[in-house]
């Protein structure tokens, strides 16, 4: 954790390498989720109110056995290379997510 506090300091060298290491995985304290946070997009958030928000999603509906999700991915979403996100990405990512 201190590499990457050192890292985000002003003054840091510009070719410090920065291991965040899995972001499905970096839950396990309050300092790493904030990273993860703010570099990783969600598809919905919990807001302050305790509603859940769309982020990344336009909206969602599922089907009555709750076996199957339809999600909506806002146009405009894109990786940080520029890069649209696809339905196919976050197919993948949720499959990560529950098999890693």
């Amino acid at each position: 954790m201190r590499e990457i506090m050192d890292a985000l300091s002003p003054g840091a060298g510009a070719q410090r390498v920065v291991a965040l290491g899995d972001p499905h995985a970096l839950t396990d304290s309050r300092d790493r989720l904030s990273l993860r946070l703010a570099v990783h997009a969600a598809l919905a958030r919990r807001l302050a109110t305790g509603v859940i928000a769309p982020e990344l999603a336009t909206g969602w509906s599922v089907e009555p056995d709750a076996r199957t999700w339809t999600i909506g991915v806002r146009d405009d979403a894109s990786f940080s290379d520029g890069r649209a996100v696809t339905a196919r990405d976050v197919v993948a990512s949720l499959r990560r997510m529950t098999d890693p």
